[in-house]
């Protein structure tokens, strides 16, 4: 995921934007979101994520709503 206005976010505030909207990966559902490449945010506002749903469909409403979360972040 990249979005300019992301650029300095700092991982913390993403890993705990995704917790905080019930989007990290729980070991007992085997769901969620799983992120890395958190360094990148202070480069060009970009970051991964691997989206684990029970289902394609699943997986991608996960990816859409980690994409929201983080948007949120910048407009709290």
């Amino acid at each position: 995921m990249v979005d300019v206005s992301w650029i300095g976010l700092a991982a913390k505030e993403v890993i705990d934007g995704v917790s905080g909207a019930g989007l990290a990966f729980d070991h007992v559902s085997g769901t969620g979101v799983v992120l890395h490449m958190l360094s990148s945010l202070s480069i060009d506002g970009r970051f991964g994520l691997t989206a684990i749903g029970r289902t394609a469909a699943q997986a991608a409403e996960l990816f859409d709503a980690t994409r929201e979360a983080v948007g949120h972040i910048r407009n709290r």
